[in-house]
């Protein structure tokens, strides 16, 4: 279905520094588990849609909600990334 349930966690190590990955749940469903993610975090990573519409009425619900939570449970640092630039209705 293409839907994140549970959080996944992946460690990386470096000489320098050690990261934990964690994906997760954006969907309104999951909302308790993107909470329980979001409380683990230090930066968020915003995956958006750039077909027309989708990013607008995101925004307008569950995106700003999920924006709203992490910055609530102490993440201040957000990298954006751009989904679907290749779509049709991109007018690239």
């Amino acid at each position: 279905r293409g839907v994140t349930i549970d959080i996944g966690t992946k460690t990386v190590s470096t000489e320098l520094y050690d990261w934990t990955l964690l994906d997760a749940p954006g969907h309104a469903d999951y909302v308790p588990a993107m909470i329980t993610g979001a409380a683990s975090a230090d930066v968020g990573l915003l995956v958006i849609d750039s077909v027309d519409g989708e990013f607008e009425s995101g925004w307008k619900g569950q995106t700003k909600e999920h924006v709203i939570l992490a910055r609530g449970l102490g993440v201040s640092q957000f990298i954006i990334g751009i989904n679907k630039l290749d779509a049709y209705s991109t007018p690239w």
